[in-house]
């Protein structure tokens, strides 16, 4: 997905209340191309409300919160995460063959 979205402008950030170490391991099992940050204050999920992992939300470039899900399930996902990144990204260029 990071991919795919961020040729057309996204940027994903993963953060975590867990130790840096534990997350760069966690990272690297997973090849996360993307950063992922530690948060044991809150810092950053405080403000945007975030009480349960996981949770998945998709900010604009305002930092306001347009969509998002807590939990996982792969339709759910895609409702809410991928749709709300679809209607914040230009679309995808035409393939010209």
């Amino acid at each position: 997905m990071y991919e795919t979205y961020h040729k057309r402008g996204l940027d994903v950030i993963a953060v975590s209340n867990e130790p840096v170490a534990t997350l760069r391991a966690f990272a690297r099992r997973k090849g996360a191309t993307f950063p992922v940050l530690s948060d044991p204050q809150g810092d950053l999920t405080g403000p945007c409300k975030v009480y349960y992992v996981p949770a998945t939300l998709v900010l604009d470039a305002q930092g306001q919160v347009q969509g998002g899900l807590v939990g996982y399930g792969e339709d759910e996902f895609r409702k809410h995460v991928i749709g709300a990144i679809e209607k914040l990204l230009p679309p995808s260029p035409a393939k010209v063959e």
